[in-house]
């Protein structure tokens, strides 16, 4: 059932210019996976967590995520389908979404899992320590 439902959606979805929904999909795919990117490589280099496992829930990754997709929709240029503010102005600026989603989210998430860390860090530290009698 699900297949059918699946193949019937595609086969609407894929009326038209097939090219030119594709392109519009890699666009979408890059404008979604550059901020995702960026989280993954600054918890995996420049912030990894003192066990040295990825934290499994929606925290500041997720957050950064989101903030760097907000912050790329003016630079978006898709005719046909969306074309931000910033990418209607200038043109030669709608190719550099995927790069401020980047930039943006990688950002965005070292500042909050460095801040994050540190007061962690300082919490759990234990700087007592004891005199030998």
């Amino acid at each position: 059932m699900v297949g059918g439902l699946g193949s019937a959606i595609g086969w609407f979805a894929g009326q038209g210019d097939y090219w030119k929904s594709f392109e519009n999909f890699l666009i979408i795919l890059g404008n979604w996976i550059a901020p995702w990117l960026a989280v993954m490589l600054v918890q995996r280099f420049l912030a990894p967590s003192p066990d040295g496992e990825a934290p499994r829930d929606f925290g500041p990754g997720f957050a950064a995520w989101l903030l760097g997709l907000l912050a790329a929709v003016p630079f978006m240029s898709q005719p046909g389908v969306f074309v931000g503010p910033i990418a209607e102005g200038h043109p030669a600026l709608g190719a550099c979404a995927a790069a401020v989603a980047f930039l943006t989210a990688g950002l965005i998430h070292y500042a909050l899992t460095r801040n994050g860390r540190t007061r962690a860090d300082t919490s759990t530290d234990d700087t007592t320590q004891e005199i030998p009698a």
